[in-house]
C-alpha cells in the first residue's frame, strides 16, 4: 500500500492519492481532493476510486480534524455503504482503522 499527499494550489487544498497492489499489480487505487474548512478542523474530499478492471466510481466525504491535529475521522460512502476511518499519528506511522457494515480493520502505515 502506498499513499500521498501533496499541496494544492492553496493552503487549504490537499491532492490524497492511495494504491493497493499485490504481487506489484494494483488492485484499489483512490484520487482524492480534500479541501480544508475556514475552521482548519472540518474538511471535505471529492474523489474516485477503482478496483481492479472496474471503472471509476465517484464519491464525496467529510470529516474532522482531532482537535490536536494527530489525527482525523473521515465519513464516507465506500461501494455503497456507509464507512468510517479514524487515522491518528503514532510513533510508529500512522494509525489507520476502518468500519463499515460489513468489514473491520486497522493497520499502521510506516513511512519510508
Amino acid at each position: 500500500m502506498s499513499t500521498t499527499l501533496v499541496a494544492g494550489d492553496d493552503e487549504r487544498t490537499f491532492l490524497h492519492t492511495t494504491r493497493v497492489s499485490l504481487f506489484g499489480l494494483p488492485i484499489y487505487s483512490t484520487r482524492e481532493s480534500i479541501v480544508i474548512a475556514e475552521d482548519g478542523r472540518g474538511f471535505s474530499m471529492t474523489g474516485s476510486q477503482r478496483q481492479t478492471l472496474g471503472k471509476d466510481e465517484t464519491y464525496e466525504a467529510e470529516g474532522e480534524v482531532l482537535e490536536d491535529s494527530m489525527g482525523a475521522t473521515y465519513r464516507l460512502k465506500f461501494f455503497g455503504g456507509d464507512l468510517v476511518q479514524r487515522t491518528r499519528i503514532v510513533p510508529e506511522g500512522l494509525s489507520l482503522s476502518q468500519e463499515s457494515p460489513w468489514t473491520r480493520g486497522s493497520v499502521v502505515l510506516e513511512r519510508v
